[in-house]
């Protein structure tokens, strides 16, 4: 008769297993929350990687120009060397330039790039035939053309500042950006994080209580009729209480148990 004090263990199991699943669903969602995060501020970075290579291709473009500057100067001066100086620093310019060309720039990044490369191309040209009209002997063509390189330098100046100072805007708009995201991704980790923990422990005491409750009540009827006492019988109840994690009515059968011996007893003393 103790054999049939059994627990349906396909209904309990799917309970468990709908519990075990929700807290790996949750567990999912913190993981998938953590990738997605780290996967835009590592996209971030680059970005942030890149407006630097923006600022310093933009900021050695200027030196560039002042070096041919310089150059000029220099040739009126009749320093030697002059020309060698200033070649040198349109070839800086020019891997300056090259290196500009294989980030990613905006339109008006774009658009101010091309207004400097062609502002110092002209520059260049205009530098050539002033060293060509001084080794001519040709001063007063030198000077004209010197006059014409004076109102290029500032406008090249103004366009590649301008466009160090842009990239160093969108530099620090990354890293702003970044740091946003790092502090939203570590509080919605922690948010999943604490709901997880606070599920699993509900779960298991919920399963807990459903599990323990009929047993506790089987295990005060047995204690009872191991002293003799017959009459005490663990509830008959089929609320969803006991019900719900798929207990087969023990209560019943452990009374049926008790009355039994009970009438067993009755009759070997002769009642």
């Amino acid at each position: 008769m103790l054999d049939n004090i059994t627990i349906k263990w396909f209904d309990l199991r799917a309970k468990m297993v709908f519990a075990f699943v929700l807290v790996a669903t949750l567990v999912a969602v913190t993981g998938a929350v953590g990738y997605v995060s780290v996967t835009s501020i590592d996209n971030e970075t680059h970005l942030v990687e890149e407006d630097g290579r923006k600022m310093d291709a933009s900021a050695e473009m200027i030196i560039a120009i002042k070096q041919q500057q310089t150059a000029v100067r220099d040739a009126q001066l009749g320093k030697s060397g002059a020309q060698a100086a200033f070649t040198e620093g349109n070839d800086y310019f020019d891997i300056q330039a090259s290196t500009l060309e294989t980030t990613d720039l905006s339109a008006q990044q774009q658009k101010r790039f091309t207004t400097i490369r062609s502002q110092q191309s002209e520059y260049n040209d205009l530098g050539q035939e002033f060293f060509e009209a001084k080794a001519a002997g040709n001063e007063d063509l030198a000077e004209r053309t010197v006059t014409q390189m004076n109102q290029l330098e500032a406008g090249m100046e103004e366009n590649a500042h301008s466009f160090e100072q842009a990239a160093q805007d969108d530099m620090e708009g990354q890293v702003a950006l970044a740091d946003r995201t790092a502090r939203e991704s570590h509080l919605a980790i922690l948010a999943l994080t604490v709901v997880a923990f606070i599920a699993a422990i509900a779960i298991g005491l919920f399963v807990a209580r459903r599990i323990m409750s009929p047993v506790d009540q089987l295990s005060q009827a047995a204690a009872a009729a191991s002293e003799g006492d017959l009459d005490t019988h663990p509830s008959t109840t089929t609320s969803k209480t006991t019900n719900s994690v798929g207990w087969s009515p023990p209560s019943r059968t452990c009374n049926g148990i008790c009355a039994a011996f009970s009438a067993n007893s009755i009759r070997s003393v002769g009642i």
